[in-house]
């Protein structure tokens, strides 16, 4: 059985600017700054990248020195709670 993948498109209403290794994200109709920390900001790029779920699973595991399963579960976090926030969109395939 094949798995099934997630690929995420930025929304383009929200503003980001990376300042050192952080992400700074102003969202419509949001008072708050939002940032990210060094890893949400490489899987934010991943994303600009076109890279689906599971094409940054091993990167970012190999990156953080951590299991796949356990990137799986950070990547899906970060990505879910920007989904949250309508900063990304997600279509499964």
């Amino acid at each position: 059985m094949k798995t099934k993948d997630t690929i995420y498109f930025p929304n383009s209403k929200v503003r980001v600017q990376k300042v050192c290794d952080e992400l700074f994200f102003l969202f419509p109709n949001d008072s708050h700054l939002h940032v990210l920390n060094d890893s949400g900001a490489w899987i934010w790029g991943q994303v600009n990248r076109g890279k689906s779920l599971l094409e940054m699973i091993k990167p970012y595991a190999s990156r953080y020195d951590i299991s796949p399963d356990e990137a799986k579960e950070d990547i899906t976090a970060i990505l879910e709670l920007l989904v949250k926030r309508k900063a990304l969109r997600k279509k499964a395939f």
